[in-house]
């Protein structure tokens, strides 16, 4: 979100990245909007708990980011192994759906379990 754009400066808005976490933009939006309603005590009294938790905070607690940080890596790790087992597969079979390209041809009206008006012994 642009530092001057004030599209998104709602209640909702605020509220939403209370439940994110990000008490410091949500803290931003509250004072922007109590700036043009001062009236307002539930938009001051939600300043005032998000004031109050940010100073809670211990800015040296790196648990959270490192916890985010190795979820994140670990989910890049998994996503690339599936994009490598996905060029494989369409190496080996070209379309996810088609037949492996050496397997050997099939005749006219055979399906993958040979021709159905042979006898299969």
């Amino acid at each position: 979100m642009a530092a001057t754009d004030r599209t998104f400066h709602t209640v909702t808005m605020a509220r939403m990245l209370v439940q994110q976490g990000e008490l410091a933009r949500a803290a931003d939006i509250y004072r922007y909007l109590l700036r043009g309603s001062p009236e307002r005590d539930d938009l001051a009294q939600a300043l005032a708990r998000i004031e109050d938790e940010l100073a809670a905070k211990d800015p040296y607690d790196l648990v959270t980011p490192l916890t985010e940080w190795a979820a994140l890596t670990l989910e890049a790790g998994m996503l690339a192994r599936l994009q490598t087992l996905r060029r494989c597969l369409r190496q080996r079979r070209g379309p996810l759906t088609g037949p492996a390209r050496d397997d050997p041809p099939q005749a006219a009206g055979a399906g993958p379990w040979g021709d159905p008006d042979k006898e299969q012994g």
